[in-house]
């Protein structure tokens, strides 16, 4: 509002004035212009303070509203303020708490590093030294190198320095056979062996080899009693590691990388004969890290075996890629699967979506089966019925591990979780969070569990504790495989490349370069490296120089899993199984399953062999004529 000028108010007044106190008289024709004063009620310094009260009450009105506009809006801008002010402070909170979660972790990683590095050690001064054996009260003096020859194998497992060990008068005692240990101990020590000739002792040897867990020795035995030569045979389960040949490590003839044909035998299997419970003794290996004093003590069902990853992966459509594993131990003979029938025993449905990994345990004839439904299912191969559903993750379950009654699974909802088989429950605690993006595989190992994922890295975690206690970095694409044994730890990935890692020191000491697309499965033995990959090959390769040594072709689509065992490979892609001799470095059998969709997962054990498919079913198959 605009106040009124000082010549305004005068101008008012004047008027007022003229209008109230000016008159005019005419006498005798003329004008009188004398002033008549006329009486007013107010005079004329009141009537001018009237009008300045006027226009200042107007202007102390206008200000005041102003004024109290003005506090209105300075109070909202304080509110606003103190909302703004409370906002960072609870981020700045939860950033500190990350920096703190993050800093708690490498602590964690510091002391389980100090921690491996203390066992190594222990395990290097160990290896110093002769080992002393005693063997049924016999005893003998030979060499860490002789007893860890064979890979998977029991002594192997014992001596390794993965499990803490005991001795007594500086000697380990094994209550076992002390007549066939010298048999063992030449087929460990150069590969030569003299079969005996007396068919009983044969079985006594073949008795000590099994519990061993010689496949080599086994398949020695197993050829001189089903028709083989009864002369002196030779086996190298340990080639020395300097080779000009290293094809031959793998059974081929050629010095450069041998590409085989596809093979040409090709049979549909769909028999269904009733299922018999096999008495094959599978050894799952232990959970937790245990005192072995013994291998008595261990019992013949639960040696110390080494796990091994040996399905995997390729995404289902529009979806992201996941990754299995799977536990071989142990069988108590050396199946040949090229030999003979292969029948379809049971076919198992249930899932509502793509299965996408699998385990079974021959002693206890359980199956456990991973779907894109987001379930984890519990059977029992001799009926073929499902005994449990295990509901918890809120996205495809990729992976899965089980060992005794611990079972672990990944999922692409990022988390993994820790399973108690027999009661169907999820363990207190038994959620590992930490990837950014899906699990696609993993692999668990006494108290370590290894995961990959989508988010381009490898973690190490402490199962015991539920933490992660190294993360490895140096794919630039989804992590679609891993196994380790030892310090040695393999990861394939949809980059096309295989790494090579020490787990010790977390640093990738070999990068594998050859398939031309993702590679999607892999397994490995001692210095055998098995990958499969989208480029619908399979490639061999010798991790003593890192070299691939052969390519086998066969697969008309993506090969996505594989497992071999001595001298047999099975691999699934499409909608077949193919089997590999890799003496010869050739496919010998395709099996077209009668999965409708192509083969996701698969694994084989003893005469037994379980394929999972993106149809969602499960199918168990068995080698015909099993000989108990």
């Amino acid at each position: 509002m605009q106040c009124a000028s000082s010549t305004d108010m005068v101008e008012e007044f004047d008027s007022s004035f003229s209008a109230d106190h000016a008159a005019s008289t005419t006498v005798g024709g003329a004008t009188d212009n004398r002033l008549v004063v006329t009486p007013s009620p107010l005079s004329i310094p009141e009537r001018f303070e009237s009008i300045l009260s006027g226009k200042r009450q107007t202007l102390v009105t206008t200000i005041t509203e102003a004024f109290q506009r003005f506090v209105r809006e300075l109070s909202q801008a304080e509110e606003r303020a103190v909302r703004d002010l409370s906002e960072v402070e609870r981020v700045l909170n939860a950033k500190g708490e990350k920096l703190e979660e993050e800093r708690r972790q490498l602590h964690l990683e510091q002391q389980g590093l100090q921690n491996e590095r203390d066992r190594m050690q222990s395990v290097h001064n160990s290896q110093m030294n002769k080992i002393r054996v005693n063997v049924g009260g016999h005893k003998f003096e030979t060499s860490l190198a002789t007893l860890t020859a064979e890979r998977g194998s029991m002594l192997e497992a014992m001596f390794s320095g993965r499990f803490p060990t005991e001795y007594d008068n500086n000697e380990y005692f094994i209550d076992r056979d002390a007549e066939c240990f010298p048999f063992i101990l030449n087929y460990l020590r150069d590969g030569d062996i003299d079969i005996p000739k007396d068919k009983q002792v044969r079985g006594r040897l073949l008795r000590e080899a099994t519990f061993y867990g010689l496949d080599g020795l086994q398949h020695l035995l197993d050829k001189v009693d089903h028709g083989g030569e009864e002369n002196n045979s030779h086996f190298s389960p340990h080639p020395p590691a300097a080779k000009k040949d290293p094809v031959a490590a793998w059974g081929g003839r050629n010095s450069s990388a041998a590409r085989l044909p596809a093979c040409s035998t090709s049979t549909t299997y769909s028999n269904r004969p009733t299922i018999t419970h096999m008495q094959t003794v599978s050894y799952p290996g232990p959970i937790t890290t245990t005192t072995v004093t013994s291998l008595a003590s261990l019992g013949e069902d639960t040696p110390p075996s080494e796990t091994i990853v040996a399905t995997n992966s390729l995404p289902p459509i529009g979806m992201s890629n996941s990754g299995s594993s799977m536990h071989l131990s142990n069988s108590s003979r050396h199946q040949v699967w090229w030999d003979g029938d292969i029948h379809e025993v049971h076919t198992l449905k249930g899932h509502t979506h793509y299965v996408l990994c699998l385990q079974f345990n021959l002693q206890t004839m359980t199956l456990i089966t991973g779907s894109g439904d987001n379930n984890v299912r519990v059977w029992d191969m001799d009926t073929g019925t499902c005994t449990k559903i295990l509901y918890g993750h809120t996205g495809f379950v990729c992976c899965l591990q089980f060992e005794d009654n611990l079972l672990v699974t990944g999922s692409k909802d990022t988390k993994m979780m820790l399973w108690d088989i027999t009661k169907g429950k999820r363990v207190q605690n038994g959620i590992f969070e930490g990837h950014t993006s899906d699990v696609q595989t993993l692999h668990m190992g006494g108290n370590v569990v290894v995961s990959g994922s989508a988010d381009h890295t490898i973690r190490t975690w402490d199962i015991a504790k539920r933490s992660c206690t190294a993360i490895l970095r140096g794919h630039t694409a989804r992590v679609t495989h891993v196994q380790f044994h030892g310090d040695r730890l393999v990861s394939g990935s949809s980059d096309r490349t295989v790494r090579v890692w020490a787990i010790s020191s977390r640093q990738c000491v070999a990068v594998l370069t050859g398939h031309t697309d993702s590679v999607f499965c892999l397994q490995f033995e001692g210095n055998r490296l098995v990958t499969g990959s989208s480029d619908k090959t399979i490639r061999l390769w010798d991790l003593a120089t890192n070299d691939c040594v052969a390519v086998l072709e066969g697969h008309t689509g993506w090969v996505k899993c594989l497992q071999f065992k001595g001298t047999q490979l099975l691999s699934g892609g499409d909608k077949t199984i193919k089997i590999w001799d890799l003496d010869k470095l050739a496919c010998v059998k395709t099996v077209t399953t009668t999965h409708t969709n192509d083969v996701r997962c698969l694994m084989f054990q003893g005469r037994y062999l379980v394929s999972g498919s993106f149809d969602g079913s499960i199918k168990v198959w068995r080698q015909g004529k099993p000989e108990f």
